[in-house]
């Protein structure tokens, strides 16, 4: 054997090397393109779950802020009421029954009386009492009561016809 007949041997052992050291490295590179197109694809899925749950809170967000503003209209109503009530204080009619009656701040007696029912009162309500029957009675109009005033009845109107004798 001719020892220069060995290098055309050598070269192809050489180049069958070279050969599977590039097919291992781009078998290499496969499995590293699948991994990294797994995690992507992971990360994009983390993504829209995120992106999910922020619109969530946003719309969360947006009820909340919503029942805030309803909930501070409600004190302000009930502050309102609560403001008007202290307004009137309790009274007692000659009859023993108990209204809520208007005072003014110079302890003047407002004319004529304003009465509001005292059930209603108690609840957080201003029910303006309407006189019946000539001021006798007071009468609520959600129809808790009829009270006495006190007050008589005005005689019936009757002329006097004056006979001619």
């Amino acid at each position: 054997m001719d020892p220069l007949s060995l290098i055309p041997l050598a070269t192809g052992i050489l180049d069958l090397g070279k050969a599977l050291v590039s097919a291992r490295d781009e078998a290499k590179r496969i499995e590293l393109v699948a991994q990294l197109n797994e995690k992507t694809l992971g990360m994009q899925m983390l993504a829209v779950q995120a992106f999910a749950l922020a619109d969530s809170l946003r719309e969360d967000k947006a009820a909340l802020l919503q029942e805030k503003q309803t909930l501070e209209d409600e004190v302000r109503a009930l502050k309102d009421r609560r403001a008007e009530l202290e307004e009137y204080v309790l009274h007692r009619l000659p009859t023993g029954a108990m209204v809520r009656r208007r005072y003014s701040l110079d302890e003047e007696p407002i004319e004529p009386p304003v009465y509001i029912c005292a059930n209603c009162a108690a609840r957080g309500e201003v029910t303006f009492l309407q006189p019946q029957s000539s001021g006798v009675f007071l009468h609520c109009p959600a129809g808790h009561a009829r009270i006495a005033t006190g007050k008589r009845s005005p005689p019936p109107n009757r002329r006097i016809v004056a006979r001619m004798v």
